[in-house]
């Protein structure tokens, strides 16, 4: 089944956006590695993993139907925040901003009725709610503690204990 051009840009335009997040998310975890903060680098590092296999998914969707996969220049993500607190916000409002682009191809693939596409973007889907709640729980711990330094290293001694994602499906 062969792709249409519209569909093939979207799909194209989220891999780009899959590996910026990636570099984001590695950009951040070297950010808390080197602040002393090695579980949320963990976590951090899972994230960015994870975003590589969103971009391998939807790039292997391609090929699988006959198109072309067309990588972009990735630009340099932020290396500097404040404090943890102030990063995982970015962190939230980087999952809301990939959760609206997700949202939009779906849009697009139910309007030119790419049931292929909205198959595999219900992945993507479910996973953007997880995304997005695990991340409020963060900061919510992070907020009820005050930034107090001890009860942030234990949220790092527990976001360290992340060993793996899941993709649901």
């Amino acid at each position: 089944m062969k792709i249409e051009k519209g569909i093939l840009d979207a799909l194209n335009a989220q891999i780009h956006r899959e590996y910026y997040s990636a570099y984001l998310y590695l950009s951040m975890s070297y950010y808390c590695y080197e602040n002393g903060l090695p579980g949320f680098g963990n976590w951090l590092n899972l994230q960015k993993m994870e975003d590589c296999v969103h971009a391998e998914m939807l790039a292997k969707h391609i090929l699988e139907r006959s198109g072309r996969v067309q990588l972009a220049t990735i630009e340099a993500p932020p290396r500097q925040w404040e404090n943890v607190q102030e990063l995982f916000e970015a962190v939230l409002e980087h999952e809301r901003l990939m959760t609206m682009s997700i949202q939009d191809l779906a849009t697009l693939a139910s309007a030119q009725k790419d049931f292929a596409v909205q198959s595999l973007l219900k992945r993507f889907i479910d996973a953007q709610v997880e995304e997005e709640s695990m991340v409020e729980n963060i900061l919510h711990q992070m907020r009820y503690a005050q930034i107090d330094t001890p009860s942030i290293f234990l949220l790092d001694r527990e976001l360290a204990q992340r060993t793996q994602f899941d993709m649901k499906g």
